[in-house]
């Protein structure tokens, strides 16, 4: 799956733990608040700016055999997030994230790191707490690396691993919501709840999880996914004898209700 990170970066991955190293990179500095300078991009790394100006880079994968020559960016650090242990204790600080050591599992020594975004108590039982989504979604993260846990939990946090789905409303006349959520959670939904004929997925904007996604943008797209869930209903029905009269009532536009939690950065 590729997610938007910028107009000029994104991030590809199969799932949550394998991805491309120097793209989730890129995508913790922006979750740190470094902003991408593009034009500052252009040759084999990539600049990023913090609130106070200074500079940052974070080489890109060389294009050819040889060897990238870093001299432009001699007067800035390198910034390597899965590896700095500084920039994985501001992701602490800035994301409220919980850290937890595991020392011993069933009697025996594993000497692990357990991160967690708490987002209130009994979150991770959904079951007696309630589906959470986007922002409000459980995350978690296990690793015998410190950093590499803290780094994992972040990228989750920020939409890394969510896929786009459009919520249709309880009562008829409210809005539809666009939601992003886990396959765990969304699986989680299907086998505890019963609001799996109400959810419908749209792949079309899972690149946006980490983005976000503005009402105009999306809606369009909602529009079109309903319309056709809207014919498929209407086709199964069975047909009927006699012919309503009368004139219907143009039916309004979908929208995206953004009065919800989102993962917009």
């Amino acid at each position: 799956m590729k997610y938007r990170l910028t107009d000029d970066l994104s991030l590809t991955t199969d799932t949550d733990r394998n991805l491309d190293i120097v793209e989730a990179s890129n995508a913790l500095a922006l979750i740190a608040g470094l902003k991408h300078d593009p034009v500052a991009s252009m040759g084999p790394a990539n600049v990023f700016v913090s609130a106070d100006g200074s500079r940052t880079w974070i080489r890109k994968h060389p294009t050819d055999d040889s060897a990238p020559d870093f001299s432009a960016y001699e007067t800035m650090p390198e910034l390597r997030p899965f590896d700095n242990l500084a920039f994985g204790q501001s992701l602490v600080r800035s994301l409220g994230l919980v850290v937890s050591p595991l020392i011993f599992k069933n009697g025996d020594l594993i000497g692990q790191w357990y991160v967690e975004l708490n987002t209130g108590y009994g979150a991770n039982d959904m079951a007696k707490t309630g589906l959470k989504v986007g922002t409000y979604e459980p995350v978690s993260e296990v690793s015998d690396v410190l950093n590499h846990a803290i780094c994992f939990a972040a990228l989750r946090i920020a939409g890394i691993g969510r896929k786009a789905y459009v919520l249709k409303p309880a009562v008829e006349g409210e809005k539809p919501t666009l939601q992003f959520m886990s396959d765990t959670t969304y699986q989680w939904m299907l086998e505890n709840t019963d609001m799996g004929k109400d959810v419908i997925p749209v792949p079309e904007l899972d690149e946006y999880a980490f983005t976000g996604i503005s009402a105009e943008d999306a809606v369009a797209k909602i529009e079109s996914i309903l319309s056709v869930e809207k014919a498929q209903d209407q086709a199964d029905e069975p047909e009927q004898t006699e012919l309503a009269t009368g004139t219907a009532n143009a039916e309004e536009s979908p929208k995206v209700d953004d009065g919800g939690p989102s993962n917009v950065i």
